[in-house]
């Protein structure tokens, strides 16, 4: 096979991040794969003072592992100190301000890619416009640096080069009114990026991909190539993760991800209103686990403010991989009331664990969820405080057999490498 280019920008800056997001994981996923098991000569692509340039796999592979290890994704659930604060809370115990509660100061951010940079030297790469083999495979995941389309310019001196990229959605198009208005504005560039260069795009539902394809029709290229591909779950959750006793009489529902105004979190306000007002001090709690986006912190404060239902929620960022699939295996049930989605990770990782799934009926979700979850409008909170006070303690979960995510990641890995070579 012809040597790959695989674009690690977005790992490359994951340092800047406290925490990875799902995509981040599947960037991940992908990385490894073409890294360390694939048959690619694979090399890293990188925009830099110096240009784009290339480097070679085991410098990348350092990188990787660096990367994993500042973001704790390999850390036991029980070594985590995020997790031993929310697991206080739930416990009624006094747990103090929760650990990433301070802001993620400048500092850190210097710290962290200091240490990757250490951990994979300061090399000057070699340009990929002139080291590039002919019609070369490009295969750029992360999306983020789709958004500068000046970083693309090399590919107009290659046309020959196969850019396969990834649009994970275009929501911020679709529904400005709930994403800030950059944002809007970045993804247009995106989606021009990808017209432009792109000779194949990658997405993850079959929703997405018809939102996609209706946007990159408007600059002209209904003819590109596509592939939806269900994403899959990191490695942490091939195993099944092993709940906590302690938690096992605690009634709690979880919410993953982004604290933003996309995912619609202010409903569960109104719904857990209803409940305590149903239930006064048996009212179940909440985990809200996720980084706070546009609109986050007026959110929390929102959850905060109300007296009555304040001291049943509880926000916790920076939870590692086994932490949140421990949290899954010992919730009532994953909530996932968002308004809009290309995808929908946290239900799928609930699935895998056998943890009942409450998620808004949008399309997205109908199409990940497979009928197993149950969907409801985005508008009625009485029918989530419902469907929250009739979910049961479930007394034994039923998790994927084993190896079936890993197998489901395979299947994944494998789809892609045939669409890169369908692109060639």
């Amino acid at each position: 096979m012809r040597p790959l280019a695989y674009d690690i920008t977005r790992l490359f800056v994951g340092p800047l991040m406290p925490t990875p997001r799902g995509i981040d994981r599947v960037d991940l996923i992908l990385a490894r794969h073409f890294f360390e098991s694939a048959d690619w000569d694979t090399y890293g692509l990188l925009p830099t003072p110096w240009g784009v340039r290339l480097f070679e796999r085991q410098r990348v592979i350092r990188a990787l592992d660096r990367l994993e290890v500042i973001w704790k994704e390999n850390a036991d659930a029980h070594a985590d100190p995020a997790f031993a604060w929310v697991k206080n809370r739930l416990l009624g115990k006094s747990a103090g301000a929760a650990p990433r509660s301070g802001k993620f100061t400048a500092l850190d951010k210097v710290v962290r890619m200091g240490s990757m940079l250490t951990a994979t030297g300061i090399v000057p790469g070699r340009s990929a416009r002139r080291a590039l083999s002919a019609k070369a495979p490009y295969l750029n995941i992360g999306q983020i640096s789709l958004a500068l389309p000046f970083l693309f310019r090399w590919l107009l001196r290659r046309p020959d080069v196969h850019a396969v990229f990834m649009l994970h959605d275009v929501i911020p198009i679709e529904f400005p009114d709930l994403v800030p208005r950059a944002s809007t504005y970045f993804h247009n560039a995106m989606v021009r990026t990808t017209a432009q260069y792109a000779k194949g795009v990658i997405v993850s539902t079959q929703h997405a991909r018809d939102s996609v394809a209706a946007e990159l029709a408007q600059h002209g290229r209904a003819d590109i190539a596509m592939l939806s591909a269900m994403l899959p779950l990191h490695r942490g959750f091939d195993d099944p993760a092993v709940p906590d006793p302690e938690l096992s009489d605690v009634a709690y529902f979880l919410v993953v991800g982004a604290i933003e105004t996309r995912k619609n979190l202010l409903l569960l306000l109104e719904a857990w209103k209803l409940l305590e007002a149903r239930l006064g001090a048996n009212t179940p709690q909440l985990v809200l686990a996720g980084s706070v986006h546009a609109g986050g912190r007026e959110i929390m404060e929102e959850f905060l403010a109300s007296r009555r239902v304040a001291p049943y929620v509880h926000f916790i960022s920076g939870l590692s991989t086994a932490s949140i699939g421990t949290l899954i295996l010992g919730a009532r049930a994953l909530l996932m009331p968002s308004l809009a989605e290309g995808f929908g990770l946290p239900i799928i990782e609930a699935q895998a664990l056998g943890c009942p799934v409450i998620a808004s009926d949008i399309p997205a979700h109908r199409e990940v969820a497979g009928g197993s979850a149950a969907l409801l409008p985005t508008d009625r909170p009485d029918l989530w405080a419902d469907a929250v006070a009739e979910t049961p303690l479930q007394e034994g979960r039923s998790p994927a057999p084993r190896g079936e995510v890993s197998a489901a990641r395979r299947e994944f890995v494998e789809r892609i490498e045939a669409f890169l070579e369908s692109t060639i």
